[in-house]
């Protein structure tokens, strides 16, 4: 039996890449058998020395534009945001004047229901019928009653207005049963309405009732006297939680220590550690209202509620102007030069012949005569016209008997 071995014969690593491989056959005594070429494989091409510059390794960034466009974006969002704030604050305003004017409007209802005569006799002398009979002789089925304006007229000395809206025999004006300030306030004004003066900490409680807030506050404007010298004022104390508060009067304010010193009506309970305090001042005018009134006697006595906020108590706000109906529900209104006009969009219109309000759509300014639009057409032409500020609302309440 021949044995065959087979060897590869290789001179260098050279030989390998360039030169055949050759293969021998022996026997296996060692003689030798034969030879065979073999073509040698195509060597592997080296993959290319990667070279380091700085330029490759540094990292890739935004373009001067790229910037600039990203600038522009934010910025534009930025503002979108920042004008959201002042919009959303007005709305809180006025939902805050619209939630007290609500509740005004019950307490006027409540009034109503509680005094009938409050409407049915204005002027509290026990005639009815001089407000609801077309056959008696002083019958005026038109009027308002506003106990609160009827007394400042009184002492401001507006001959004239006190009685009578706008001082030109138009439309009455009643204080029903309340012949001071103080009462008339007690009926058409807020009573619980405070506006605050400082808030700050307290530095010095250990001698109560007296406290010291921080020494950056001035109080030397706070009004304490009470009525009827002044408006009363109060201070609301804080203890460190946050959830315990005492409220008292206060008595006096002490400007001439260093921080001012505070005196309320009485001490706080014992284990209350006052830490923060505001000072309020009562302001009931804050928000009033007084009643317009159609008394048609056998149809009804129908009831408007007008609220105010901080009613301006003056002769300007009841000058009336002569109106002239245009189309449907646009109105012109003449007026003298340089006169001041309170009309506006949103505002309200009062018919003071046929005591009825009337909403403002649209404001046209002309050459001493300016195009009104209300928001629905009167059932009668206007002929004069009233243009009141600070109306909060109109609440039509409808028949009152």
């Amino acid at each position: 039996m021949m044995c065959i071995a087979v060897s590869d014969q290789r001179s260098a690593i050279s030989d390998q890449l360039s030169a055949p491989s050759r293969r021998l056959w022996r026997r296996c005594d060692g003689e030798a058998v034969g030879l065979d070429i073999v073509a040698p494989s195509p060597p592997r091409p080296l993959a290319p020395a990667r070279l380091s510059s700085p330029q490759a390794s540094r990292t890739s960034g935004a373009t001067l534009l790229e910037v600039l466009m990203a600038m522009v974006v934010m910025a534009i969002g930025v503002l979108t945001v920042a004008t959201l704030f002042p919009i959303s604050v007005l709305r809180a305003v006025q939902a805050t004047k619209l939630t007290n004017a609500t509740i005004m409007r019950f307490n006027a209802e409540s009034a109503i229901r509680i005094q009938p005569n409050l409407i049915l006799d204005p002027d509290n002398d026990g005639d009815l019928a001089e407000h609801s009979d077309p056959l008696n002789a002083n019958y005026r089925p038109h009027y308002l009653v506003d106990p609160l304006g009827y007394e400042i007229h009184e002492r401001d000395l507006n001959v004239g207005y006190e009685d009578d809206f706008g001082a030109q025999g138009i439309l009455p004006r009643y204080e029903y049963d309340r012949t001071t300030e103080p009462t008339a306030e007690a009926l058409v004004a807020d009573p619980d309405s405070w506006n605050s003066q400082a808030d700050g900490l307290v530095t010095n409680s250990a001698a109560p009732p007296d406290i010291q807030l921080t020494n950056n506050l001035d109080l030397s404007g706070v009004n304490f006297a009470g009525p009827p010298g002044g408006l009363v004022s109060r201070a609301i104390l804080v203890d460190q939680t946050g959830r315990s508060s005492v409220t008292r009067n206060i008595t006096n304010i002490n400007t001439a220590t260093d921080p001012d010193t505070i005196t309320l009506e009485s001490a706080w309970p014992a284990g209350f550690t006052p830490v923060t305090a505001r000072v309020e001042t009562h302001e009931p005018r804050n928000f009033s209202w007084m009643l317009s009134v159609r008394n048609e006697g056998v149809s009804g006595v129908f009831v408007d509620v007008i609220v105010f906020f901080r009613r301006p108590f003056g002769t300007d706000d009841e000058t009336i102007f002569n109106m002239t109906r245009q189309t449907g529900n646009s109105y012109q209104v003449a007026y003298a030069p340089g006169a001041q006009k309170f009309w506006k969009r949103g505002g309200y219109l009062f018919d003071v012949d046929a005591c009825r309000w009337y909403r403002i759509q649209r404001v046209e300014p002309g050459n001493n005569r300016d195009l009104l639009t209300l928001e629905r057409s009167p059932g009668a032409v206007i002929t004069r016209a009233a243009f009141m500020r600070n109306i909060v609302d109109v609440y039509a309440l409808g028949d009152m008997r």
